[in-house]
């Protein structure tokens, strides 16, 4: 037995309301008298309607979602705390702006390159965020000559051309050696990655 899918004129039709009215209770795009979008939401769970994003993508013209490429010239990026802390803050604060994360690995910067081309030409992302950045990368430059948005973790030089997010190493490591010292400590040691 072929079931119907639910759209949102039979949600609308229910509710009796018209179908944008439907969708700016969704997407609160617009004020609505509680008592409507009551209606409309009442409507839409007994109908069991779920909203399409792919439809709503393309009448937004967003996708909702980010890209991030995963070198596999880093090393094991999972191994890494600081990519791991990095990549579970940047999914937390996506979800509660309603973005998805979309990860891809590649094996080279070729490959990189050839993943950022194919998924902002395909409209599967809106923008993406680069965990590393490189001296002439051709990512980079292919993004900025694309108007591709893009944000990249970590301090590139130069960095008058793109936006960017890092912490302050120095801050950090002055507040660590402060707190030991506040606590007796005298003697120290530092370890270093590359």
């Amino acid at each position: 037995m072929n079931k119907r899918k639910v759209t949102i004129k039979d949600v609308a039709k229910m509710a009796g309301v018209s179908p944008s009215t439907v969708s700016r209770a969704i997407y609160d795009s617009a004020p609505l008298k509680q008592e409507t979008k009551d209606r409309i939401f009442y409507a839409m769970a007994k109908l069991n309607y779920y909203p399409n994003a792919a439809a709503r993508s393309l009448v937004q013209k967003k996708t909702m979602s980010l890209g991030v490429i995963l070198p596999n010239d880093e090393g094991d990026l999972f191994l890494n705390p600081f990519f791991i802390h990095a990549l579970r803050g940047l999914s937390v604060y996506a979800q509660s702006c309603h973005y998805f994360i979309l990860y891809a690995f590649s094996k080279d910067q070729n490959q990189e390159l050839e993943y950022i081309k194919e998924l902002y030409r395909s409209r599967r992302v809106d923008g993406f965020v680069m965990l590393t950045v490189r001296e002439k990368d051709d990512c980079i430059d292919y993004m900025q000559s694309q108007s591709i948005p893009f944000v990249v973790i970590g301090h590139p030089i130069p960095d008058d051309k793109m936006l960017w997010v890092d912490n302050d190493n120095f801050q950090a490591m002055y507040k660590l050696t402060n707190w030991m010292i506040d606590r007796g400590y005298r003697d120290f040691v530092f370890l270093g990655g590359p």
